[in-house]
């Protein structure tokens, strides 16, 4: 998986939120509410087009566990393919 992540919101990681004066940057501003996410999902698994397509979309409902905001227009994609034939 492949992730180009620019978003607003809160960044958690494994529960806890990181801010950047947890991360020493104390002088960054707030980010904004816009911004966009494009995800690739690569797999080796025999999976159908029907199964890629569950597979990218529950790629970006992951970015609600990373503490992605969603808004109007912020234009978030995945795009999930296989390298093995399905069966």
């Amino acid at each position: 998986m492949l992730v180009q992540a620019n978003f607003g919101g809160t960044l958690r990681i494994l529960g806890r939120t990181v801010t950047a004066s947890s991360m020493g940057a104390g002088g960054l501003a707030p980010a904004s509410d816009a911004g966009s996410c494009m995800i690739v999902v690569a797999t080796d698994a025999p999976l159908d087009a029907r199964q890629l397509t569950r597979v990218a979309r529950r790629a970006v409902f992951a970015l609600a566990r990373t503490g992605a905001s969603y808004s109007h227009g912020s234009g978030d994609y995945a795009i999930a393919f296989g390298t093995a034939s399905a069966a």
